[in-house]
Formats: structure tokens, C-alpha cells, sequence
């Protein structure tokens, strides 16, 4: 299922790509007021490494130098900040097959 992937996450921050974990990401609805998140936990810590919901403006996109990752603009919420900011962020499946589920559903939420 796309939604509940085991995947490699990453954050563009000073001018390169930085890991930020490796675990499984879900697209979450919450029950009332239907906002779509994204959540993300390492697997053997199980600390949030990505926390962000999906804003009809986030769109995402194939990463130009592979099938099986994509990457999109959010404002990711993941470490606490009192301030969220904008980070340009990639997601890298096993597949490329789960990779184009991730992305039709993330775009459809």
C-alpha cells in the first residue's frame, strides 16, 4: 500500500541532501476535519522525522536522477520548531511502482 511505505527520507538544507531517516511514511486523515498528514518515524528510534500536512500548493514530483524517488516543498513540522519553516524535501522507495502510487495519492489528498 502507498500509503504506508517503508521509505528513505531526505531534507535539502545547506546546499545538499541530508538523510533524515529510514522507516515507514503514512498519509494520515484526521476524522473530522479531513486535512491529509504526513508522518514519518526511523525505525529502530521511532522519533518523528518528518510531520507536515498536505497543502493543496505541494505539489510533488519525480526526482530528476531517479524513478523511485520524488521530492516536493512543505513546511515540515518534525523537529519541534516553535517556527515551522519551508523545506524542499525527497522521499526514495523500493520501487518505482510505489513511488507513482505515493505520488498520485499525495496529490489527490
Amino acid at each position: 500500500d502507498a500509503r504506508r511505505s517503508k521509505v528513505k527520507s531526505y531534507r535539502f538544507t545547506d546546499g545538499e541532501w541530508k538523510e533524515r531517516g529510514l522507516g515507514p511514511i503514512k498519509l494520515l486523515e484526521h476524522k473530522t476535519s479531513k486535512k491529509i498528514r504526513v508522518l514519518m518515524r526511523r525505525d529502530k528510534t521511532l522519533k518523528i522525522c518528518a510531520n507536515f500536512y498536505v497543502q493543496q500548493e505541494s505539489k510533488v514530483a519525480e526526482h530528476a536522477a531517479s524513478e523511485k524517488a520524488c521530492v516536493f516543498t512543505t513546511v515540515d513540522c518534525s523537529d519541534g520548531d516553535e517556527r515551522p519553516e519551508l523545506y524542499n524535501m525527497c522521499i526514495k522507495f523500493g520501487s518505482a511502482e510505489k513511488c507513482e502510487l505515493f505520488t498520485a495519492a499525495f496529490n489527490d489528498a
